[in-house]
């Protein structure tokens, strides 16, 4: 698994903040991603319909997600959930998403599943989840500038 961020891992993250920053405000996303990332490339928070604030954290990855990487994922979520991020000053994350532009397998899911009862909750999505997301909110997102510009 590569070390580095490739141009599509970067591309997605940069759509995923813009989304984010439409849909919370930018002042709770942060674009974590770096030398001292401790496993999360964004962390934003959201108020629960409770009032409360939850923290989560985003794990990108540009590749397939099967038996020959599930381990270093499964690590890097481990010390994702130890770690307390400047965003979620309140303490450590309540879930991470991890979020490929490639597909999860089926046996790598289960691996998700199985490791899970350790750790907060895990949300996983890949290609076939995220294009549609995109999609639509990128059209929405249009669809508001349009009226802003006609008002």
């Amino acid at each position: 698994m590569s070390k580095g961020k490739t141009a599509n891992e970067s591309k997605l993250k940069s759509e995923i903040i813009k989304i984010l920053d439409l849909l919370l405000g930018k002042e709770n996303v942060e674009d974590t991603h770096g030398h001292y990332e401790f496993g999360c490339d964004i962390v934003f928070n959201v108020i629960d319909p409770f009032g409360q604030i939850r923290k989560y954290g985003i794990q990108l990855k540009d590749v397939d997600i099967d038996s020959t990487n599930i381990h270093e994922i499964l690590g890097q979520l481990s010390v994702s959930f130890g770690h307390e991020y400047s965003l979620a000053n309140t303490g450590r994350l309540d879930a991470i998403y991890v979020i490929t532009s490639g597909i999860i397998s089926p046996g790598a899911e289960l691996s998700f599943k199985k490791a899970n009862v350790g750790f907060r909750s895990i949300y996983l999505i890949d290609q076939r989840k995220m294009t549609p997301f995109l999609d639509k909110t990128t059209k929405q997102s249009d669809a508001t500038k349009n009226i802003n510009k006609e008002t």
